[in-house]
This record gives C-alpha cells, structure tokens and sequence, in this order.
C-alpha cells in the first residue's frame, strides 16, 4: 500500500513539473465576431428598439457610463465619478484616464 502511494506522489510531481501555463495573449485584433441568439435583431439603436434581442447584441458591442454588478447594484463603468448637478435635474460624469475616442457625447 505504501508502494502505491509513494508511486502515485511521484507519478503527480512528473506530470506538474510537465505543466506549466502559458501567458495569456490576446487573440488577433480586427475580423468578425460571431455572436448566436434564438431571436431576429430588429435594430442596434437603444434608443428605438426595446427587444431583448437588441439588449443582448447592444451589450457586447457598447460600453456605458454605468452598468451593474453581480448584485444588480449600480456600479461606474467608464465614468470615474458621477453626481448630481447644483440643480438636481442632470448628473455630472467625468470619464475614466484613457477613455477618449469611443465617448461621443
């Protein structure tokens, strides 16, 4: 019994020292992304369209200013801080460092 347990430690310390991960690098930049979904997308605009198909299209393609956790609390996404205006009827966002060409506003 001993010899079996002493031949599978050493048979598991062969195979770890033959693992090791590689680092991580980032696939290809540019080409398509193919994304499957059961229903027909009637439009990319948010603001048109209120279809989950578009939701689930929109939210791989768009970052927001805000989004929410694991919890469904809000929590900032590309905004760095977000109050409300002196006059309680705007907030104000200021961008995260680095954030500049996909921020149209």
């Amino acid at each position: 019994m001993k010899r079996l347990g002493l031949t599978t430690c050493l048979v598991s310390l062969a195979m770890a020292g033959s693992l090791h991960a590689e680092r991580f690098t980032c696939p290809v930049r540019g080409g398509d992304i193919v994304f499957g979904q059961e229903a027909n997308v009637n439009s990319l605009d948010q603001m048109t369209s209120s279809t989950i198909s578009t939701r689930n299209i929109a939210m791989n393609i768009f970052e927001t200013l805000m989004t929410r956790d694991e919890n469904n609390n809000p929590i900032l996404a590309l905004a760095q801080s977000m109050n409300a205006a002196p006059d309680g009827m705007s907030y104000i966002s200021r961008l995260r460092s680095g954030v500049s060409g996909q921020a149209h506003w």
